[in-house]
């Protein structure tokens, strides 16, 4: 055959001068022909066609090396990735409209269909999304209306349009896209971006009620209020820094939220003070009375208590600190986790036969499972399913990390009707598999938002031997056993798989002429089939494999009764060789050129640092040696290593918030009292997340962040407006005036903010709840505290106590 199926140059020849180019062809032309070869036959006279000694068929490649079946059908599945530049809803319309057009123009019975549909999910969570932005909105307006009456509430609310707007335009300059993470820092900056409206617009109110001229007021308010505001502005951004710089895929969220919050800020402090100065001149009531008259009784009252309050500054610093410390002591009980899972309308199953399995055999358990899984009167929740069988199919999702080609692994996607029917199906699969399917290993996951999968706990062991490394291993699985909720357990390295050896006994090998390499080629040709020529078909080249029939390959007896043809005569495999089965290990992996193993478990019970707690016993039991190392990974280590970027981004961030407020104050003191409120975040935070169960999260993490920013923002602001009122008053006079002119600002943009962030604390989905929660719990309480934190720290740094003695 392979001597026949040539296509060969055969020179050339001069022919009356014309030079014709010589071809000796002997090609295979059809099936048939390749059944037609003559060959001789030891042991026969004469020649023999091929066809008469086997079967020549044209078939597929068997078995399949990587089946695809969806709704346990067979299927070729084909990934598509949009390009950076596009948008994902005009090609998902273009899709849709290919797709069509391509299944009018295929015969009866194919049928095209979407596996994955990243369209839908991402038009989901925009539309949730702006709702969100539309519900703070309204909330925002509605306080604004109820403390400051119709026409300063509009005036204020115009601050957003015009802020949206220029966000939009820095977002396309800085290329950020419409997400759901840059939506949610529209949703974060719309408290912050009111506030400096409110400030502005709230005194030129004031001024008006106490008799200026509203264009008289406008400019002096504008004047008073330009550095400072923009100063609070610059350091409010100032603490995005480290998300500006954060790299990854925590990165690629971080910097949105950071970039567009920054840029609302930098739109906030322009509009509130070239805009709203001008129609609070064309639309601010002129006959207003007078600012004494219009302080409420809780105004009135709260400068009585920061008037009292004064004389005991030191201890009000002192419990507000002890209150920080015991505050973070509290996160020690706080869930830990760096990002939620995804909240999609899908679940996966990933099946891990014993190593050494055949693909056939996978296939037949991964379709098994199908079939249960289409089976609407148990999961009426199901819309479709697809099995990718050695292979763990595209990867289709930023934190989906598909599985190594594995013969003895499958991976389904289960796509259901809707976001609750996932959690309720991939409960109720893990308890059918379990029940049903003991030969196999099975991990039921829903998809994690972020870079890295959720809950999970990686061990590290690494050192010289591999038997010490898998026996430590199997301990470590053992800890995670005992663990309540554990929904995976399992090693990189796998069971050792069997392999048969075949010894030959080479002296009788020699005396009947054959070799091991003889003997090799002949049981893998009869066994796995060896390739011995090519047909052509047009471009098509479609290898010709000579294998044994499957019913003289399915056995050990037939390895054993295997025919080798030795000096004339043929006898069977047994008689010159001895067989000896042999457990070995399937894989070794090497990290730094040292063997390492790695184990993984999780559970759908507890947070990754509570299962890292319960298994340090475990852990702490091993024998590790000089030559073994142990590393905690997973979520733990992830969000370990996010932590530390950020803090190495605080040095920056400290260092402009430092330079803005030496420009604003040229004060030590001032400076000082300005970041001695940075640690009252953390108050309120803890008892919020405690309170709902929600996670200390990646992006909760970035909320206590830009809650700086917020504090900050209002210590400036208190104060610049201290240091006004003392120019014409005695300090304390000072303090107290101050404190009740910038209280109702102050308590109204927290109002704000607290309320505008409900929406996305109930209904903002796994991503938001967490971080819109802790913003709520630490803003409420760190708010009030710096109306007396900040009065009192002013006293008794300027010399309060000193002056009040002589």
């Amino acid at each position: 055959m392979q001597n026949q199926n040539v296509i060969l140059p055969a020179g050339q020849l001069d022919a009356n001068g014309t030079t014709l180019i010589l071809e000796a062809n002997g090609d295979l032309g059809s099936v048939d022909e390749v059944g037609n070869i003559l060959t001789k036959v030891e042991g026969l006279s004469g020649f023999v066609r091929l066809k008469d000694l086997m079967t020549v068929r044209r078939g597929y490649v068997d078995p399949a090396t990587k089946p695809v079946y969806f709704n346990a059908q067979p299927a070729i599945m084909v990934s598509v990735e949009m390009s950076d530049s596009e948008d994902i809803q005009q090609i998902g319309k273009r899709l849709q409209a290919s797709v069509a057009a391509f299944e009018q123009k295929q015969p009866i019975g194919i049928s095209y269909t979407f596996s994955t549909y990243q369209e839908t999910n991402v038009t989901v969570s925009i539309n949730n999304a702006l709702s969100n932005v539309a519900q703070t909105f309204v909330v925002v307006v509605l306080v604004l209306l109820i403390f400051l009456g119709l026409r300063a509430s509009m005036i204020i609310a115009c601050i957003v349009p015009f802020t949206v707007m220029f966000a939009l335009a820095g977002m396309r300059f800085l290329e950020i896209d419409l997400q759901q993470i840059s939506i949610a820092a529209v949703i974060i900056s719309l408290g912050l971006l009111v506030d400096n409206g409110l400030v502005v617009v709230e005194d030129i109110q004031r001024r008006i009620g106490e008799g200026d001229d509203p264009k008289q007021a406008a400019l002096t308010a504008g004047k008073q209020f330009f550095t400072p505001l923009g100063v609070a502005s610059i350091t409010t951004v100032s603490a995005f820094v480290p998300m500006l710089i954060l790299v990854g895929t925590e990165g690629e969220f971080a910097f949105s939220l950071g970039a567009v919050v920054g840029v609302m800020l930098l739109g906030s402090w322009l509009t509130a003070m070239y805009i709203l100065p001008a129609m609070s001149v064309w639309f601010a009531r002129t006959n207003a009375t007078k600012s004494a008259g219009r302080q409420g009784f809780l105004v009135r009252l709260y400068g009585t208590v920061v008037a009292s309050s004064l004389m005991f500054a030191p201890l009000i610093i002192l419990l507000t600190y002890g209150a920080v410390v015991g505050s973070m002591t509290l996160f020690a009980g706080v869930k830990k986790e760096m990002f939620p899972l995804a909240e999609r309308a899908e679940y996966l199953i990933y099946l891990d036969m014993p190593k050494g399995t055949s693909i056939n055999r996978t296939k037949q358990e991964a379709l098994a499972v199908e079939k249960w899984l289409l089976d609407k009167k148990v999961n009426p929740e199901v819309r479709d399913t697809t099995v990718f069988v050695g292979d763990g199919g595209p990867r289709f999702y930023l934190a989906l990390n598909p599985a190594d080609a594995n013969p003895a692994s499958a991976f389904i996607l289960v796509n259901t009707n809707e976001f609750a029917g996932a959690v309720s199906g991939a409960k109720r699969a893990q308890d059918y598999l379990l029940e049903n399917h003991p030969a196999a290993r099975f991990k039921v996951k829903r998809l994690s938002m972020g870079g890295g999968e959720s809950g999970i706990v990686e061990i590290e062991i690494s050192g010289p031997d591999a038997e010490k490394l898998l026996d430590m291993a199997q301990k470590v699985e053992l800890g995670f056993a005992q663990i309540p909720g554990i929904v995976q357990n399992e090693n990189d390295w796998g069971n050792k798989s069997l392999k048969m050896v075949i010894n030959i006994a080479q002296d009788k090998a020699r005396e009947l002429g054959v070799t091991s390499e003889d003997i090799s080629n002949i049981m893998n040709t009869f066994f796995s089939g060896t390739i011995y020529s090519t047909y052509r078909e047009g471009t098509e080249s479609i290898p010709i494999v000579v294998r044994a029939g499957e019913a003289f390959r399915d056995s050990l007896e037939d390895l054993a009764n295997l025919s080798i043809s030795a000096g004339g005569r043929l006898i069977s495999l047994d008689q010159i060789a001895t067989f000896q089965p042999r457990l070995e290990y399937s894989q070794l992996r090497r990290e730094n050129q040292v063997r390492t193993i790695k184990i993984f478990g999780k559970s759908d019970l507890l947070a990754a640092n509570q299962v890292v707690d319960l298994l340090q016993p475990t852990l702490d039991g091993l024998q590790l040696g000089e030559d073994y190392k142990l590393n905690v990974g997973g979520e733990t280590e992830n969000s370990s290593k996010v932590n530390n970027l950020l803090l190495g981004g605080m040095p920056a961030a400290l260092g402009i918030m430092l330079a803005a407020l030496m420009f604003q104050f040229n004060s030590v003191r001032r400076v000082l009292l300005t970041f001695m409120t940075i640690p009252l975040v953390v108050i309120g935070a803890p008892i919020a997340l405690l309170a709902t169960d929600e996670p200390l999260s990646f992006f909760a993490i970035l909320g206590m962040i830009s809650l700086a920013g917020i504090i900050i923002n209002n210590a400036i602001v208190l104060i610049d407006q201290i240091d006004i009122e003392w120019q014409t008053l005695p300090l304390k006079e000072a303090v107290v005036e101050a404190s009740t002119k910038r209280v109702t600002p102050i308590l109204l943009t927290s109002l704000t903010t607290i309320l505008g962030l409900m929406p996305m604390a109930i209904n903002g989905g796994a991503l938001f709840e967490p971080m819109a929660t802790l913003m709520i719990g630490g803003l409420a309480v760190s708010s009030l505290l710096t109306l007396f934190f900040v009065p009192g720290g002013y006293f008794m740094l300027f010399g309060g106590f000193s002056i009040s003695r002589s």
